[in-house]
């Protein structure tokens, strides 16, 4: 029985350090507020050529794209002054792939729900010192990703280029990511800068999460202790 509630326990922590991932990517990935900061930092209204009003509308579309709630990326728009199809048919086809991924996730994230909701539910049927389970699993997790995520935080501050070229090597079976900018509108307005600062703020929202996750169930197991020698 010990055994089966530490496996559950860390079953929970793990749910937990995953939902705290998708919350992280979701909050930046899916804000016009971020594109709109980064537009204007990169320059990208005058590089593409495109009205401000225009390029929000596109990139309006685009994240109702990742989230589900548009077909497609027929979008058609004015580029220097001339009415044209937004994205080219190699850009649809690798958002496509790029939509596989966020579907993914969201299975993910409703998976973790319904097992944190389970394994939370049945430590506290299994025993008084629930707490206690579940909180040194959260502790151990919350750290232990902490310190992995700050040694890949540092290979990617060394070469963010070859970082970001692995990961679409990793999740992507085709070069579709391979866009050309001379042709390709979407690698235009979402440049490397650009994924430099997503990929920053999505560190910085997931380590925090982590350590207010990790310290308050530092805290709480003080206070458990401190509980169990007052008793004594």
């Amino acid at each position: 029985m010990k055994g089966l509630r530490m496996a559950a326990g860390a079953v929970n922590a793990v749910c937990l350090v995953l939902l705290a991932l998708y919350f992280s990517v979701q909050l930046p990935t899916f804000s016009t507020w971020f594109y709109e900061y980064e537009y204007a930092k990169n320059g990208t209204y005058e590089q593409v050529q495109v009205e401000k009003e225009d390029l929000l509308a596109v990139t309006a579309h685009m994240i109702d794209y990742m989230r589900g709630k548009e077909a497609n990326l027929n979008i058609e728009t004015h580029v220097a002054g001339e009415a044209r199809l937004f994205f080219s048919e190699r850009e649809v086809l690798h958002m496509e792939d790029v939509l596989g991924l966020f579907q993914a996730g969201r299975w993910i994230r409703n998976v973790s729900v319904m097992l944190f909701a389970a394994t939370a539910a049945f430590l506290i049927a299994s025993g008084k010192d629930w707490r206690s389970v579940i909180m040194k699993a959260w502790r151990a997790a919350a750290f232990g990703m902490l310190a992995g995520f700050a040694c890949l935080g540092g290979l990617m501050a060394v070469s963010f280029d070859r970082s970001f070229t692995l990961f679409h090597e990793i999740f992507f079976n085709n070069d579709l990511w391979l866009l050309d900018p001379r042709v390709d509108l979407l690698v235009n307005i979402v440049p490397t800068p650009f994924f430099m600062d997503i990929a920053l703020c999505i560190g910085i929202m997931f380590a925090l999460a982590l350590a207010v996750m990790g310290t308050c169930a530092a805290v709480i197991l003080r206070g458990i202790h401190r509980q169990g020698e007052a008793l004594q």
